[in-house]
C-alpha cells in the first residue's frame, strides 16, 4: 500500500533489551550560558543556565556569524544534574588569531542547543555588577517578521527595572546600533514582549539585541544574537504540558538522529517501538498521533498501527514529513496510543535546518 495514503508499517521480531524513552522535549526558555572569562588563543570558561539533566552536547567553535552550527567540535560535555555549572573549553588552533569566535552547545539528543560569542582576548567577566541573590537576566528571540518585528523572551529579570533596547548589525553594533524603546520588567523573571527593527538592519543579516537597565544601583544587561529573516514561533513542548504515558511501550530507535535538512527537504521520520507490557498491541486498537511541537507530517495527524505486536517484540512505524522552511531547530512529539486516547510512550523527532 503506498506511502501516500497510509502510514508505512514494518514488523520485525527483535531479542534487545528495551531502551529508556528519551525526553526530547525542550523547556519554554532554554538552555543558556555566559561567558566568564577568556585566555586569547587558550581558552574559554562559560558558566551555563537552565541546562537539562543528563543530557551530551558537543560543544562547537567557528567564527562568529553562523551561530556556530557545524563548527570545530571541541569537547563532549555531559550536563549531570543540569542546572547551572562552569566549564573550560581550547580554543582550537584554525581560530588562533580570529577576533569574535561563536560558541555553541548542541545535544546529541532531544534537541537543544543554546550559542553565545565572545572576544579573542584575555578578559575575566565582573560579577559585581550582580546582586547578592544572583539575577542574571538572559535573553533570546524566538521569532521574526523579517524587516519588521522580532519577538522576545527574557528569563532571570530583575523586578520593577527599566532596560533600554538596543538593535543593530552584528559585526558593527558599537557604532550602528539602534535604540528602539525602553521596557518595564514589572514583576521580573520571565516575559515576552515584540520590538520593531529598526531601519538600517538589512534583511538575512546577522542582527543583535541587547537590553540594558536604566534604573536602580545595579546594572542589569543581556544580549543575544538573531537572523533578520522570518522565523516562526516554535510550541512549547516541555514535560509538563504532556500527558503522562503509561509506558508499555518503549522507544528502540529513532532515524534520522541528529538530522540536518535544507529547507522543504522530504524525509522519512521512523520509530523502533517494543512492547514492554504484558499484552498483545491488538490489530486496530493502537494509534500513532501528533500530539505536539512543529508539525512536519505531510498528511495526517492520526495513523493506525496496523499490526498486531506481542509482548517483546518490535515494531518500526514511519511518517512522511517535510522539513520546515526557516533554519532553525524543530521538534515534533508523536505518541503511541492505545483506543482509549491514553498515551502509551512518546516518539519525538528532531530536526536541523540549515
Amino acid at each position: 500500500m503506498s506511502k501516500l495514503h497510509r502510514i508505512l508499517i514494518v514488523f520485525t521480531v527483535m531479542a534487545l533489551v528495551a531502551m529508556a524513552l528519551p525526553q526530547a522535549v525542550q523547556a519554554a526558555a532554554g538552555p543558556s550560558f555566559e561567558i566568564v572569562s577568556v585566555k586569547a588563543d587558550e581558552s574559554v570558561t562559560v558558566r551555563t543556565k537552565d541546562f537539562p539533566a543528563n543530557r551530551v552536547f558537543l560543544v562547537m567553535m567557528d567564527k562568529a556569524g553562523n551561530m556556530g552550527i557545524d563548527g570545530i567540535v571541541v569537547a563532549e560535555t555531559n550536563s549531570g544534574p543540569g542546572g547551572s555549572f562552569e566549564a573550560t573549553y581550547k580554543i582550537p588552533a584554525e581560530l588562533k588569531g580570529v577576533r569574535t569566535i561563536a560558541i555553541r552547545f548542541e545535544s546529541t539528543t532531544g534537541g537543544y542547543y543554546t550559542y553565545n560569542w565572545f572576544n579573542n582576548r584575555s578578559q575575566t567577566s565582573e560579577p559585581a555588577v550582580l546582586p547578592a541573590t544572583s539575577i542574571k537576566p538572559a535573553l533570546s528571540v524566538i521569532a521574526v517578521d523579517a524587516g519588521n518585528t522580532a519577538k522576545v523572551r527574557v528569563t532571570g529579570f530583575p523586578a520593577n527595572t527599566t532596560f533600554r533596547i538596543r538593535v543593530g548589525p552584528f559585526f558593527t553594533f558599537a557604532r550602528e546600533y539602534v535604540v528602539v524603546g525602553t521596557i518595564d520588567s514589572g514583576k521580573g523573571g520571565s516575559f515576552d514582549f515584540t520590538i520593531n527593527l529598526p531601519d538600517n538592519l538589512k534583511e538575512g543579516v546577522l542582527a543583535a539585541i541587547r537590553l540594558d537597565s536604566t534604573t536602580g544601583s545595579t546594572h542589569y544587561y543581556a544580549y543575544n544574537a538573531f537572523w533578520n529573516r522570518d522565523l516562526e514561533e516554535k510550541t512549547s513542548t516541555g514535560s509538563s504540558e504532556l500527558p503522562q504515558a503509561l509506558n508499555t511501550c518503549s522507544l528502540v530507535k529513532t532515524e534520522p538522529s541528529n538530522a540536518r535538512f535544507s529547507p522543504r527537504w522530504d524525509f522519512d521520520a521512523v520509530w523502533t517501538i517494543k512492547n514492554v507490557s504484558n499484552k498483545d498491541f491488538e490489530l486496530g486498537h493502537v494509534d500513532i498521533k501528533f500530539i505536539s511541537g512543529t508539525k512536519m507530517q505531510k498528511y495526517g495527524d492520526l495513523f493506525d498501527v496496523s499490526k498486531a505486536v506481542k509482548p517483546g517484540e518490535e515494531v518500526k512505524i514511519s511518517v512522511d514529513m517535510l522539513a520546515p522552511s526557516n533554519p532553525g531547530t524543530y521538534t515534533a512529539n508523536w505518541a503511541l496510543v492505545n483506543s482509549d486516547g491514553k498515551v502509551m510512550c512518546y516518539l519525538p523527532i528532531t530536526v536541523t535546518v540549515r
